[in-house]
């Protein structure tokens, strides 16, 4: 039986995929192994080959139709302790690998979020990848999502570390006074990081500074 797995419920095609091991993997796949199993922590063997930076890992499994958008159960958070949910896409951000970025991009699902509301699209624009960003909305990533704090882009961009990418958001966000689940609008996060580049611009375009949050607080 070429689906047993061991006591991490990790399957012979996982295994070979945590080891790279390429020549194993296809023939296991021509044997007829189960693509899409999931191990003890949830990680299917996409998410180890993004785990290991294998592209051709990546493509052999893609040919056999793994699901890009399977999320894993895999790394508490610890200032909350919920599983966090993540898609190969999303772990393949945080590595900002971008090879395997493009691959898995290719997905219907772009648009996916893991347990604190953050899409692939989220976390690129929280870390300033401006490539990777463009790679999203090449593929019609949408901008107007909230994560679970209410937070909008506009917002994740104000705290983020992207010039480029914060103009971006500015053409696509009418209302610049938008607020999250604090009432916190987006001039309130860049005041709260002391960021004085973001602060000014916000103020150029006329944000509210008079505007209070949940707290009463104004932003400046």
């Amino acid at each position: 039986r070429v689906d047993v797995t061991n006591n991490r419920k990790e399957t012979a095609l996982i295994v070979a995929t945590q080891n790279t091991t390429c020549r194993a993997m296809a023939t296991l796949i021509r044997l007829g192994v189960e693509i899409n199993l999931q191990d003890v922590q949830g990680n299917t063997a996409l998410h180890y080959a993004v785990w290991t930076m294998s592209e051709k890992a990546v493509e052999i499994l893609s040919a056999a139709a793994a699901d890009f958008n399977i999320p894993n159960s895999d790394g508490h958070d610890p200032s909350t302790r919920t599983r966090l949910n993540k898609t190969p896409l999303h772990i393949a951000v945080e590595l900002n690998y971008f090879p395997m970025i493009k691959l898995l991009a290719r997905t219907q699902n772009i648009n996916n979020t893991d347990d604190n509301g953050h899409s692939a699209l989220t976390i690129a624009v929280d870390r300033g990848i401006e490539t990777v960003v463009d790679v999203f909305l090449q593929h019609d990533a949408t901008i107007t999502q909230l994560d679970k704090a209410g937070n909008s882009m506009l917002h994740i961009a104000c705290t983020g570390k992207s010039a480029n990418i914060l103009r971006h958001m500015f053409e696509n966000f009418l209302d610049l006074n938008i607020r999250n689940l604090s009432e916190e609008t987006p001039l309130h996060l860049a005041c709260a990081l002391n960021n004085t580049a973001v602060v000014s611009e916000l103020c150029a375009r006329r944000a509210d500074i008079t505007s209070q949050d949940s707290r009463k607080r104004p932003p400046l």
